[in-house]
């Protein structure tokens, strides 16, 4: 039974984690076109997706505790991989199937969220250059003291050299 509910969790999982890769998705066109409102929108959802992800991870957690003591091992190691190793060949089958569709959906995510991440520099990077363009710098309004001095340094060129 503990098996059965383990599974359960694990599909549970692979579909938060597929909803996230869709909210990924969407994130990269908001991102593209600059949708600021919309890209409000799935940040809000992401950030429910990974919440009830952080609950089913907490339910699998245990599941895979209630498994091992069962089998009377040690709950050092609580991994999917450890339970597999403990069942017979066809136990193993749609937990394994299970498990290869969430290692490939969180593989999935961490591609698309690195570039999406990378898209997010880029955009902060123009905003930099943008303010930089658009606003002078300080140093501009400064007074110096001697202004014939400054002005007589900034006609010189770096390449003015003696021969």
């Amino acid at each position: 039974m503990e098996l059965h509910q383990l599974l359960s969790t694990l599909t549970e999982l692979v579909q938060v984690h597929r909803t996230l890769n869709e909210l990924a998705e969407q994130k990269k066109e908001c991102l593209l076109k600059q949708d600021i409102s919309n890209l409000d929108t799935i940040v809000r959802l992401e950030n429910k997706a990974v919440h009830r992800l952080q609950v089913l991870e907490g339910i699998r957690a245990k599941q895979v505790s209630q498994v091992l003591v069962t089998e009377q091992l040690s709950q050092k190691d609580q991994t999917i991989s450890k339970v597999l190793e403990l069942l017979d060949e066809d136990e193993k089958g749609p937990l394994l199937n299970v498990y290869q569709q969430l290692l490939q959906e969180v593989t999935l995510l961490k591609q698309k969220n690195e570039q999406n991440q990378l898209l997010i520099e880029d955009a902060l990077q123009y905003v930099h250059v943008s303010l930089d363009v658009l606003v002078p710098s300080v140093d501009d309004y400064k007074y110096t003291g001697n202004q014939s001095e400054t002005a007589a340094e900034s006609n010189r060129s770096i390449f003015d050299s003696k021969a």
